[in-house]
C-alpha cells in the first residue's frame, strides 16, 4: 500500500502532449491553507494561484486529487490526464486512474 504525503493535487502546469504515450506533468499541491509547487518547501497564495489559472499557466483538475509517495501526473497525446507511478505509469495499471480529459487546444503539441 502507497502512503499518503498529506498534500492534493489541484492544479497542472501546462506543458506539450507528448506525440505517442505519456508526459509527466508538474503540479501544485494544497496542504494546510497553501498552495506548493510540487512538495516544496515555497508557498503560494490562493489569489496568485487564481491570477496563473486566469493567464492559462495552470490548469485546475475537477477533483483533488491525494498525492501518494511514487505516485505522479501523466497526460498522454489525447489530453487524457491520469494519476500514476513514477516507475512505470503504463505497466503498473492497476495502480492507474484515469483523472480527466482536457481540451487539446489548451496545448502546445510536442
Amino acid at each position: 500500500m502507497l502512503q499518503q504525503t498529506g498534500f492534493s493535487i489541484v492544479y497542472l502546469i501546462k506543458d506539450e502532449l507528448p506525440k505517442y504515450g505519456y508526459r509527466k506533468l508538474f503540479f501544485y499541491t494544497f496542504k494546510d491553507e497553501k498552495y506548493y509547487y510540487g512538495t516544496g518547501a515555497n508557498s503560494f497564495p490562493v489569489e496568485k494561484m487564481k491570477e496563473k489559472q486566469s493567464e492559462g499557466e495552470i490548469l485546475k483538475l475537477p477533483v483533488p486529487q491525494e498525492l501518494e509517495k511514487e505516485m505522479g501526473i501523466w497526460i498522454n497525446s489525447i489530453g487524457q490526464v491520469f494519476y500514476a507511478s513514477l516507475v512505470h505509469p503504463i505497466k503498473n495499471s492497476l495502480e492507474r486512474k484515469y483523472l480527466c480529459t482536457f481540451d487539446m487546444s489548451l496545448f502546445k503539441s510536442g
